[in-house]
């Protein structure tokens, strides 16, 4: 809400002072909370970076590792580390082996929540190098119902992350198009808006746009 109202750092002393704050056993997930911010509305990939690792530090549950390592994978991603990402791919898949799911197809076959569960496997194969299996992932939460809370239309997260991919290899008229397709499904969308719209900028500052 104070983002949305402008208030950007009141914002980030609040997710700052929830860290400060948070129990033991609460910690990492404060921390990856703060992460999110950074990534998704700030656009500061490398403080979001530091808070995942910390929040992994202190993780020991499978299912939150597998959790950290991909978004960690997907950050790198992002930054053009190929390699990093890679090596937090490889991680997630080996937290993923220890989690209660006895294979990825059971995994991704939870009606409710699939969508969700595509796009994360789509970041670690993507990541791993097996782009089309990971592209075709993305595409796929288009394909299936949404969500359970979903009440859009279309899955705009799929169109998303497809947008984050694209602007990641440079092919930036593709990202703008799949950017621009995410806000028409979802106008309020705050990290389609604000990754946009840092595309836009860093765009025009090379004088591309």
């Amino acid at each position: 809400m104070q983002y949305l109202q402008g208030h950007t750092s009141l914002a980030l002393r609040t997710y700052k002072k929830g860290v400060q704050t948070a129990k033991k056993d609460q910690k990492a997930d404060r921390y990856s909370d703060l992460a999110a911010y950074y990534k998704d509305q700030l656009m500061d990939f490398k403080k979001a970076e530091a808070c995942y690792l910390k929040a992994l530090a202190i993780e020991n549950d499978p299912d939150e590792l597998h959790e950290l390592e991909w978004e960690l994978a997907s950050i790198c991603f992002r930054m053009r580390r190929f390699k990093d990402a890679k090596l937090h791919a490889q991680r997630s898949l080996e937290h993923f082996a220890r989690t209660k799911w006895a294979s990825e197809e059971i995994y991704l076959n939870y009606r409710p929540y699939r969508p969700a569960r595509l796009m994360r496997q789509a970041w670690i194969y993507i990541c791993l190098g097996e782009t089309e299996k990971g592209l075709s992932y993305f595409r796929q939460m288009n394909e299936c119902l949404r969500c359970r809370q979903c009440r859009h239309q279309e899955c705009y997260e799929g169109y998303l992350y497809l947008a984050m991919y694209y602007e990641a290899i440079e092919d930036y008229d593709q990202a703008v198009a799949y950017y621009e397709k995410t806000l028409e499904v979802n106008p309020h969308s705050i990290t389609a808006r604000a990754t946009l719209t840092h595309l836009q900028q860093q765009l025009k500052k090379k004088g591309k746009i």
